[in-house]
């Protein structure tokens, strides 16, 4: 009889052993779900020197937080761990942005592949089956090589986590941008789970989603069932070397759409043509947006690149919330903005409805190009011809191409038009 209470008495110490694990367990996965969205960012810092930085939207009511994160470089199977440096919170979104900063020093060249990975993610999402056990991961590609040289990755300048409105066009612009002027192209891609692989069962919120490969604007027309959603795409780095276009490497976004029953349509902005400007004068124009219901009134910004540059950035006027508005652009540019690959300005109009403000988004390219050799002439000199003109008001220009014709063309270059077209029996030499 002793020896039977005895075994008694292990096997229920042994339950409630496996009980306590089991609660604990579930805690666990309950206080973890908080992840909403997010990216990693990469620049060159000198040599193999990189900066790193590791930037979450999270539920800001959820339990869980992390105040360090892990992290793989992508040089080595081992984990390693970055703390949070920058807090952020939006209490009416429920929402809290969290940036971890470091920095990590690569052996050589070659592809490394940087990705947290983080338990978990909000419970109930629509397209992430059982999303309160998914582990929420984003990836970006680091590519050093001797061709490309310093490279810094793309970076975004609007917020991942936009609602939607049920049965109405959803569409958002993540506003990218590359600091070193490199060409970007979008795609979609699926969301991310355990150890960065895709999430099994995901799915893409409809059959009328997708991405602009070259704005990068992200269009769903349209909703048709309420609750949490999430997107994920990827933003492809481009750059021209000896003329091969090469990929420096890519960043993937992980966003969240809420949608929700509502009455409400987006408001409208005017189209902008892309257009080209001179380095040295102002560029100036008006952006109008307004709202279908006249009730309504309409906030309009304007985000870019622009906006961001040390020397002589651009300006946004913008509106008192109205209906219509009008916003003012102006960009008095100079010889160090010009480069190969245009600007791409992104305008955003946003309506007071409540609870679901619903937006509208207009890109616009704008290429700024030096400025033509002013004063040229061309001198006989024996059987030679002497080309002079005035040194150029910009500093930064490294050389010029040098056409020929036999006989005069007349040819007359458009605005902000480019080189010799062939057409005009020019023969660069």
């Amino acid at each position: 009889m002793v020896e039977c209470r005895t075994l008694y008495g292990q096997r229920m110490r042994v339950l409630r052993t496996l009980l306590v694990l089991v609660v604990l367990s579930s805690a666990m996965v309950a206080n973890a779900t908080h992840n909403r969205a997010g990216e990693i960012i990469v620049c060159h810092l000198g040599g193999l020197l990189y900066e790193i930085k590791v930037i979450t939207h999270t539920k800001l009511s959820a339990p869980a937080d992390r105040p360090e994160l892990e992290i793989n470089f992508g040089d080595s199977p081992i984990w390693d761990t970055i703390a949070r440096t920058n807090i952020q919170d939006f209490p009416a979104q429920d929402l809290r942005r969290s940036e971890y900063l470091t920095t990590h020093l690569y052996a050589g060249p070659g592809d490394f592949q940087i990705m947290i990975d983080d338990q978990n993610r909000n419970g109930g999402v629509i397209n992430v089956p059982n999303s309160i056990a998914q582990s929420f991961s984003v990836q970006t590609l680091l590519r050093i090589s001797p061709l490309t040289g310093s490279n810094c990755s793309p970076r975004f300048l609007n917020s991942p986590i936009q609602d939607a409105c049920l049965n109405q066009p959803w569409v958002h612009n993540p506003a990218a941008y590359d600091p070193d002027g490199d060409s970007l192209s979008f795609e979609v891609t699926a969301c991310l789970g355990r150890f960065g692989l895709p999430i099994a069962g995901y799915t893409f919120p409809g059959p009328n989603y997708g991405i602009d490969p070259v704005t990068g604007t992200i269009t769903w027309n349209a909703p048709s069932l309420a609750g949490e959603y999430n997107i994920a795409f990827v933003v492809h780095e481009w750059r021209l070397v000896n003329g091969v276009w090469r990929e420096l490497g890519y960043v993937i976004r992980d966003m969240q759409i809420t949608v929700v029953p509502c009455n409400n349509q987006p408001p409208v902005i005017s189209a902008q043509n892309d257009t080209c400007v001179v380095a040295g004068t102002l560029l100036n124009f008006t952006v109008q947006a307004s709202d279908p219901n006249s009730s309504q009134a309409v906030t309009l910004e304007a985000l870019g690149q622009p906006f961001t540059l040390a020397s002589s950035p651009a300006s946004f006027i913008e509106p008192s919330p109205g209906n219509p508005v009008n916003g003012i652009f102006n960009w008095s540019t100079n010889c160090s903005h010009v480069r190969s690959q245009p600007y791409m300005l992104v305008f955003n109009a946003t309506d007071n409805w409540q609870p679901v403000q619903l937006q509208a988004y207009e890109t616009m390219m704008v290429k700024v190009v030096g400025p033509a050799p002013e004063n040229p002439s061309a001198t006989p000199v024996g059987n030679t011809i002497e080309l002079q003109w005035d040194a150029s008001v910009c500093s930064n220009v490294v050389s010029y191409r040098i056409y020929r014709r036999s006989g005069s063309y007349g040819f007359v270059p458009d605005h902000c038009e480019l080189g010799v077209p062939a057409y005009t029996g020019y023969t660069l030499i």
